[in-house]
């Protein structure tokens, strides 16, 4: 390399494979192989994938003896250097690839191997560059498919280069860089073929394939001809494997980074598929449809998807009438390619009366009056309804569920309970609906226990609304700590965090009464797929970290957030605590909250190590679901008179009508 950092000398490579052999018919040391030195400076910068030839010589006996463990394979490579910025020692490949062998048949397709490449280079430079590997195993069979000859192993390398000639990384939305290989390799069309027939073989053929190549992520041009190569070449990939493929691609790519995927390089994607090779689904249809946007995606058939829930949170929320009218605004659409309907909720079993109404809904011949339909079917749930149900059909269909805006929907931050604790700026929850909406129908609807006390149904969604009204009251009582300790006010912020802190525990105790809000009954599940104890603790783990940091670094903290009893108490109460004690503590110091080294230490002492525990939480309910609702109520019920309520919500309807 020069100052360009592109190669101008050799390239040394040495390759040593062991082979690890059953008996005296097989190599019992090293097979060693060395490849040709490759003057780059005389050919110039590699523009392709590196391709790089070995083979693999097995004496083989007679017809039973073929290798029955994993084939072992060390790749040393090791690269002269010119100056400070090219590696400073070798490129250290481990590779293992394992030949299920079995019968007197050997694997005759290909094997997909990733490679971690560990690059030591000068000065600050430190790559950890896994590249992708295809890796293709083909041997020379005799009559009675036995091995006969050479084993011969092709080994390609493509690594996307950036301007300097390091390893060019491809920007996920969220919190990582990944590594992408080109659809325009010819190497990417090989792979997915591989990939696709193994596929195949374990789960038949259908013709329908999935690839979903930039979704939260974005080409690395806008380029219409670039992005039209890139869509071909995917679809290549599956005509490989399966001549009659249909490729399902997710609208949400487009939905996710707008500012990339404008109407030319949409147009660009869909179109590089001939015609009804390509099937869209126009996911979040309800809030955000995109087929107007991009003319019914120029051609291709799609489907209105609804979304409804993010992560499996479990707040109340529904946007019936997108529901109800969407649906049909889109089959009326001109020159409308839908062929049909779909919902894809990241988490089920919560709201149960969109679900059901969205299901009614691709069926019906047209929309419906959406007040006397929630009526309907709490008829449907409970028995003939009181006139308390009446009220609380009609307050819950214009609110909570009726969300219309999407800029007012937050649901994976939108609770102060599971929200991790912040002083500035103050969190503020967006609320699509007047909380006095919700507190009126909570009310009427534990009014009502006395004509529904034994119908399950009826209790498991008094629980529901008793706890989303206690979320809605955190709201205050997280201002009212806030407010204390801004006016360093002492002595109320002791008493406004023990009203707080209290609070938590009321909601851990009702929630205990239900089962579907139960933290033991999440972790005893996922132990229960492990069959061994290494297993089980691994799911566990998985488990945990998956409603609460989403990653080891808390990289999307709280987007999987439950209110389940026991992690309210255990989890969401514990970082609460911390956070007055931090508050109480800086007033007493007389210094300031420092939120970045509250944030370091709430995760170091609280929400890391809940991820690591083995605690064992109750699976089983305890207490009576209307009577904790009752006692919910009658607490906190004279808190919805506040005024604050008033002003947090023409907040909300301010920002909705600027449409924020």
């Amino acid at each position: 390399m020069g100052n360009d950092r592109r190669h101008k000398g050799h390239i040394l490579v040495s390759l040593s494979i062991c082979c690890a052999m059953g008996n005296d018919r097989f190599p019992n040391g090293p097979i060693s192989v060395s490849l040709c030195s490759v003057p780059w400076a005389m050919m110039g910068p590699p523009k392709g994938p590196i391709l790089v030839y070995f083979s693999v010589c097995c004496a083989m006996g007679n017809g039973g003896g073929l290798p029955k463990g994993p084939i072992l394979v060390y790749l040393s490579v090791c690269c002269v250097t010119g100056n400070d910025r090219l590696p400073k020692g070798p490129i250290l490949v481990h590779l293992s690839v394992c030949c299920a062998t079995g019968n007197d048949r050997l694997h005759n397709v290909p094997i997909l191997v990733y490679l971690s490449v560990c690059c030591a280079t000068g000065n600050d430079r430190l790559h950890i560059v896994p590249i992708l590997v295809y890796l293709s195993v083909c041997c020379a069979m005799g009559n009675d498919r036995q091995p006969k000859g050479l084993l011969l192993v092709y080994l390609s390398v493509c690594c996307a280069m950036g301007n300097d000639g390091l390893p060019k990384k491809v920007p996920y939305l969220f919190f990582f860089l990944s590594y992408f290989l080109e659809p325009t390799d010819p190497l990417f069309v090989n792979i997915s073929k591989a990939y696709m027939t193994e596929y195949q073989r374990e789960f038949g053929l259908d013709h329908i394939y999935t690839a979903d190549s930039f979704h939260q992520m974005v080409p690395s041009s806008g380029d219409t001809h670039y992005i039209s190569r890139l869509g071909s070449g995917i679809y290549s990939g599956m005509l490989a494997a399966d001549p009659q493929a249909i490729w399902l691609l997710s609208g949400f790519t487009f939905y996710s980074t707008p500012r990339f995927w404008y109407e030319d390089q949409v147009k660009a994607l869909v179109t590089s598929v001939p015609p009804g090779h390509m099937i869209v689904l126009d996911m979040y249809a309800e809030l955000n449809p995109l087929f107007q946007r991009y003319e019914s995606f120029y051609g291709q058939p799609f489907i209105w998807v609804a979304l409804q829930n993010f992560a499996g949170v479990t707040q109340m929320y529904g946007s019936l009438g997108q529901l109800n009218g969407g649906t049909f605004h889109a089959r009326g659409w001109s020159g409308s390619t839908m062929i049909g309907m779909g919902m894809a909720p990241e988490g089920i079993r919560v709201n149960d009366v969109i679900f059901e109404f969205y299901v009614e809904n691709l069926f019906a011949p047209y929309d419906r009056p959406i007040q006397y339909w929630v009526q309907d079917y709490l008829g449907r749930r409970y028995g003939p309804l009181c006139d308390y149900m009446v009220r609380v059909s009609q307050r819950l269909s214009r609110s909570v569920f009726n969300t219309t805006n999407n800029a007012t929907v937050d649901l994976t931050t939108g609770s102060i309970v599971s929200s991790r604790p912040q002083l500035n700026p103050p969190l503020l929850p967006k609320l699509w609906y007047d909380p006095q909406d919700l507190f009126y129908a909570w009310d009427c609807m534990v009014n009502a226990s006395s004509v529904y006390y034994n119908m399950d149904l009826y209790a498991h969604d008094t629980v529901t609304i008793t706890q989303q009204a206690m979320t809605l009251i955190s709201i205050k009582l997280y201002d009212d700590v806030i407010n204390a300790y801004l006016k360093k006010d002492l002595k109320r912020l002791l008493s406004t965090s023990e009203d707080f802190l209290d609070f938590f525990d009321d909601l851990d105790t009702l929630l205990r009464t239900d089962r579907h809000y139960l933290l033991g009954t999440w972790l005893d599940g996922a132990r229960a797929l492990g069959l061994t104890l290494q297993e089980r603790s691994h799911y566990e783990y998985n488990a945990r970290m998956l409603i609460t940091l989403w990653g080891p670094n808390g990289e999307r903290a709280d987007r999987s957030s439950r209110h389940w009893s026991g992690l309210v108490k255990a989890y969401y109460r514990e970082r609460w605590q911390l956070f007055t004690l931090k508050l109480t503590e800086a007033i007493e110091s007389g210094g300031s909250f420092d939120q970045s080294k509250f944030d370091q230490e709430v995760y170091t002492r609280i929400e890391y190590p809940f991820t690591l525990d083995t605690t064992i939480f109750p699976n089983t309910t305890l207490g009576n679901q209307l009577d904790m609702s009752r006692s919910m109520r009658e607490k906190y019920f004279p808190l919805t008179k506040s005024m604050f309520f008033t002003r947090l919500w023409n907040v909300n309807r301010k920002r909705i009508q600027a449409g924020g």
